[in-house]
């Protein structure tokens, strides 16, 4: 089987918790960061939204939820997607292999092996069916902390509870001007660039919204290469679990050729409904890329991607 397409899904995190520490605890399981509500809402919308693409995806596809930010709440909204998946495919064992990160752990000696090894056999060892993996990855990408605004969280920070939370002086007053709207602070980043300068005039600054982009392009580069050298001839399906706003950006820039300006943020938010609002709690572009192109599917459109990062690749590997 060759593996000409690869599938990913940029999925932003469901309702948060005002104190990361807080969570849902509805089911067995804890999900720190997220709450009871925001639980219940990734598992309808587990099965309104992805379960049909898992169901329609190629036969023998591999679907691996492999990566977070630095944040609880991303890494268990990715959990409790999984859970329902598991709950959705209990009794189709003979279709789908469904497996956690405690699953996978169980299953790994690691005096003798390591967890790329066992993935790679026991996807190799169920040809037939359609395995589900959970194993996210820290991504460094996906941080909402740059290196203008504070240090990330190490990868054992995020193992065991995930980076401080704050707010910067530049979102303070980013959110100021925007009356506190996200849309429309989304569009005064976009604007600014990242750099405000106040009244008395100091400037503060944030991330900028290019090189956000550019970091989720990093970040979905890098995934493919990963999941190609594990699964290398089977379909995958990569999940991620990230942020507005940067989601958003990303989107913006990766339709429109690298081109990330305020018009480019409006097509994409406005989609087919024309009801402009950013990436709400667990909705995910659509994004595929083959070895010479790719599109992206987002509020019931469809665009190419032509940012140029990603085209220098499909010019390289068609040349």
């Amino acid at each position: 089987m060759k593996n000409t397409e690869s599938t990913f899904l940029f999925v932003r995190h469901t309702q948060k918790t005002k104190r990361p520490e807080d969570g849902s605890s509805t089911s067995d399981e804890f999900y720190a960061g997220i709450t009871e509500e925001g639980e219940q809402l990734v598992r309808e919308k587990t099965r309104e939204h992805l379960l049909s693409l898992i169901e329609e995806s190629a036969p023998g596809s591999v679907v691996i939820f492999a990566g977070a930010s630095d944040l609880p709440r991303t890494k268990s909204s990715t959990r409790v997607s999984v859970n329902e998946l598991r709950n959705i495919f209990a009794e189709r064992t003979d279709e789908y292999l469904v497996l956690d990160e405690k699953d996978i752990n169980s299953m790994v000696d690691k005096k003798t092996e390591s967890t790329r090894n066992v993935l790679s056999e026991t996807v190799a060892a169920n040809p037939e069916k359609k395995v589900i993996l959970s194993y996210p990855l820290f991504l460094k990408e996906f941080s909402l902390v740059t290196p203008e605004s504070g240090t990330r969280a190490s990868e054992q920070d995020w193992k065991t509870g995930g980076a401080k939370e704050e707010w910067t002086p530049y979102l303070t007053e980013l959110m100021k001007i925007a009356n506190d709207d996200e849309d429309q602070a989304v569009r005064t980043w976009i604007n600014n660039g990242g750099k405000i300068t106040t009244a008395d005039g100091k400037i503060l600054e944030g991330p900028n919204p290019v090189g956000v982009a550019r970091e989720y392009i990093n970040a979905l580069k890098r995934l493919d290469n990963i999941t190609k050298e594990l699964f290398p001839r089977r379909p995958r399906v990569v999940e991620a679990t990230a942020h507005s706003w940067d989601i958003d950006v990303f989107i913006a820039y990766a339709t429109h050729g690298g081109k990330l300006d305020v018009s480019a943020y409006e097509e994409i938010a406005k989609g087919a409904d024309q009801e402009t609002s950013i990436i709400s709690e667990f909705e995910f572009p659509v994004i595929k890329l083959s070895d010479t192109s790719g599109t992206l599917e987002y509020r019931g459109r469809t665009y190419p991607i032509n940012a140029p990062e990603l085209a220098d690749d499909a010019q390289a590997k068609s040349g």
